[in-house]
């Protein structure tokens, strides 16, 4: 199964391969913020099969093993 996101931005297509939340670090205390709160993180894969994350704001899926999503939500 693979679905496509295109990045808003600059309308790049990346493969989403997993989600979650952005983890606490000294300089950004998450833990003290509730679930509502927390931006969502994306983990996305390019080309060349880097993965990296992506906050899910700066996404929108496309297409989901290959029927475009506007098909899919008929």
């Amino acid at each position: 199964m693979a679905i496509i996101a295109t990045n808003i931005n600059d309308g790049k297509n990346y493969i989403i391969v997993g989600c979650g939340f952005n983890l606490p670090t000294p300089k950004n205390p998450v833990f003290l913020m509730s679930i509502k709160e927390q931006e969502g993180v994306v983990a996305v894969c390019d080309e060349s099969g880097k993965i990296f994350w992506m906050n899910s704001s700066e996404l929108e899926v496309v297409e989901v093993d290959g029927i475009l999503v506007e098909e899919l939500l008929l």
